[in-house]
């Protein structure tokens, strides 16, 4: 039997079994009350260069439901992304969003859709005005003006034949039997991980079904290998490097280049079942590393390689997006602020889809992957760092669980929200990891939010690319689970690059924070009404430890960035992060420890403005940063209470020997990973970086581990004087005045 006459009788059959199954569906499904009917993520209709996207809600009942105030979103940690306005939907009627109402008659009355679909897949949610989630829907990835919809209004989610904006979707499924195929993954006789011995790898699929492979972290196609056997599994360490050599950032690649020797590397496997002719829409993906010992928890990322050094799609380097010449890059770089690459992207556009397996002490070494979206974290450094800063976002698209399952060595007591993770990431382990862990882990536990901390190794398709420091993002959800605050009620802003804006909350939220700290400046902070005023709306105590970690540490990348604080509007008198005042987060202290002798006492107060001496980025900070510090440190009890808890960390935490002692287990954690580190991350110069005088040699590092212990060696010594110095002016002294 000729093959397109033998898929013609399987889609004929298919059909047959959808005539009966469509009306179970539309009897079950049809009385949906409120949901998301339809969506098109991919469309030929065009608003200048871009398609236009549109959702469809239905209301099922036989009332109609005024809408306002109801949040439709893509994201789950943002479920009012776009609030709609006052209007209703009619019984068994329609209500349409769309990107550009205007671009096409059919959506004449339709409302204005502010953020854009992604065509490779995602999920939409409708959320009540009271918090709950009326419904959400998860669609894959789009064809050109196919929707992901309802097989008949409010039934079951599928691919339909046709696009019906605003009408009934009673459009048959493309094929349900096509859906059950592409759902299928194929099984491995191993799970990934390390492995003493090489082994043979079998892989089973249902009967009546090939398996197509790959090895290099592409999506198997049917141009793939078909699996006919056992793959052969082995150290394949010495093979030549597939992307170590690739250039990744703003810098001149033609003078130096990273990797040039094979790097460790493992074997990575993705398979696909098909099925008649039709690939699984799933993938089975593992890594498997022979003869390599871990010495950390180590995270394996496997993409297509476009999705990272592809021209046009790779998130890895400048693409297309970079089309500016060297010199104008280089320019750029030097002042830090203006480079163009496809590494800046931000939002949807920059998340590409990923397998992760996270392998640590705890699982043997040994796990089934977990799909994800990653994308470069980091703003500007995604363009000039080689080794760049990774967000991994768990995604249950798949079948997986939505959240990542990480044993965090230094955490708060209560498990963190593991839903994104954040690789720090840098070609200097000091600048890109230790500075930021050592200025931020002794604080876990005292009344501040701080990211939990996991030392960690990580390859890309297989091949090593270094170590970074593996910690939870900062979400507002990820703060309402550790706190057990109340989401729909919180506020959470965040001063990124010299501006103040709410991450959730609004405009108010702003406004309230910000009339709080500059209520010095029209105030008597000598008076107890006005140090009381600022303790009955700010957590002092946790103001106090935040300013305490920047000043001693001489961090600079501060006061005027890197500070988010949050709050609940409706208080809760049994739990202490949701009595209605700021609470803060300390994070981002990559910029500190090592200029021991920066009086950044003075400093957070705005009487000196001079940033240490290794700051490259703007100098002076509005006078509002520091406005409320330097206001409350006019105050007697104030002065107190920022001076009990100075003592606090003086008796331990800020003890040279204790400083010592963290910074040797954090190195310890990492072992010969810091010196596999470094020799992946040295530069090799070409003939042109001889002549310009580089050198293959890199002790940046260890040269920086030498700093940071004289810092620790000295720093306690020059703030205690800057501290009796400061409290000397109000004829107060310190309890260690005159110790030898």
């Amino acid at each position: 039997m000729g093959r397109t006459r033998k898929m013609l009788l399987l889609v004929l059959a298919a059909a047959a079994v959808l005539v009966a199954a469509i009306a179970v569906v539309q009897a079950d499904q049809s009385g949906n009350a409120l949901c998301i009917n339809e969506l098109v993520a991919s469309s030929s209709i065009t608003s200048g260069e871009q398609g236009i996207e549109w959702i469809e809600l239905y209301n099922g009942t036989d009332t109609a439901i005024p809408m306002g105030g109801y949040g439709i979103s893509d994201d789950p940690d943002d479920p009012y992304q776009y609030v709609l306005p006052n209007v209703s939907i009619n019984a068994k009627g329609y209500l349409l969003l769309c990107t550009d109402p205007s671009a096409d008659s059919q959506f004449d009355e339709a409302l204005p859709l502010p953020f854009r679909l992604r065509s490779t897949g995602g999920y939409l949610f409708l959320t009540a005005p009271d918090g709950t989630t009326a419904d959400w829907i998860e669609y894959q990835d789009c064809y050109k003006d196919i929707s992901w919809g309802r097989a008949f209004d409010g039934g079951a989610v599928a691919l339909l034949n046709e696009a019906t904006p605003g009408y009934s979707n009673a459009a048959s499924l493309i094929s349900r039997y096509e859906m059950e195929i592409n759902q299928e993954k194929p099984t491995f006789s191993h799970l990934g991980g390390f492995y003493d011995e090489p082994f043979d790898l079998t892989i089973s699929c249902p009967e009546g079904c090939t398996v197509f492979y790959t090895t290099d972290g592409s999506l198997p196609t049917l141009s793939s290998t078909c699996y006919t056997g056992p793959i052969h599994i082995e150290d394949i360490s010495s093979q030549p490097n597939r992307y170590a050599q690739i250039p990744a950032s703003a810098y001149p690649w033609f003078v130096e280049k990273y990797g040039v020797e094979p790097v460790t590397k493992g074997t990575v496997i993705r398979a696909r079942i098909c099925r008649d002719g039709i690939l699984s829409e799933y993938t089975e993906d593992a890594t498997y590393f022979v003869g390599v010992k871990p010495n950390t928890t180590t995270v394996s990322l496997i993409t297509d390689p476009d999705n990272l050094f592809g021209y046009e799609n790779g998130i890895y380097t400048a693409g297309a997006l970079g089309k500016w010449c060297l010199v104008t890059k280089q320019t750029d770089r030097m002042n830090n602020w203006q480079l163009f690459g496809n590494y800046l992207q931000r939002g949807k556009d920059a998340m590409r889809p990923a397998n992760c397996e996270i392998f640590s002490e705890g699982n043997g070494y040994h796990v089934d992957g977990q799909s994800i979206e990653m994308q470069i974290q980091g703003g500007r450094y995604g363009g000039v760092e080689e080794c760049k800063p990774l967000r991994l976002t768990a995604t249950s698209r798949y079948g997986d669980s939505n959240t990542f399952d990480v044993d965090f060595s230094y955490t708060d007591d209560d498990p963190p929200y593991t839903k994104q993770l954040i690789l720090r990431a840098q070609k200097s382990f000091v600048e890109g990891i230790l500075d930021d862990v050592i200025g931020s882990v002794g604080f876990l536990g005292d009344g501040l939010y701080v990211q939990s901390f996991e030392p960690v190794t990580v390859y890309l398709n297989g091949e090593y690319w270094g170590i970074a420091g593996m910690r939870e993002r900062i979400t507002a959800k990820g703060i309402a689970e550790r706190y057990g605050l109340d989401l729909q009620d919180m506020t959470l802003l965040k001063y990124s690059d010299w501006e103040l804006y709410p991450q959730r909350g609004d405009a108010s939220d702003v406004q309230d924070y910000m009339d709080l700290m500059t209520y010095p400046n029209s105030h008597d902070m000598t008076l107890d009404e006005s140090y009381q005023y600022l303790a009955d709306r700010i957590d002092l105590n946790g103001f106090i430890r935040l300013w305490m970690a920047h000043i001693f540490f001489a961090s600079c990348d501060w006061p005027d960035n890197n500070v988010r604080v949050f709050k609940v509007h409706q208080p809760d008198p049994d739990n202490p992060w949701a009595d209605g005042r700021w609470h803060f987060v300390l994070f981002d202290m990559d910029m500190s420890c090592r200029d021991s002798s920066h009086n950044t006492l003075l400093y957070a107060m705005g009487e000196i403005k001079e940033r240490t001496s290794y700051w490259a980025g703007p100098g002076e900070f509005a006078d509002w940063y520091v406005s409320l510090f330097r206001g409350l440190m006019q105050n007697a009890t104030f002065r107190k209470q920022f001076l009990d808890v100075y003592l606090e960390y003086r008796a331990d935490l800020f003890q040279p020997a204790t400083l010592h002692q963290l910074l040797d287990d954090v190195l310890a954690a990492y072992g010969s990973e810091m010196e596999h580190h470094t020799e992946r991350w040295t530069p090799t110069p070409n003939l042109v970086g001889k002549l310009l005088g580089r050198s293959e040699e890199n002790t940046e590092d260890m040269e920086d581990i030498a700093n940071m212990r004289t810092f620790m060696d000295e720093r306690l010594d020059i703030l205690d004087g800057y501290m009796e110095e400061y409290y000397g002016r109000y004829g107060e002294t310190v309890p260690w005045s005159g110790e030898t």
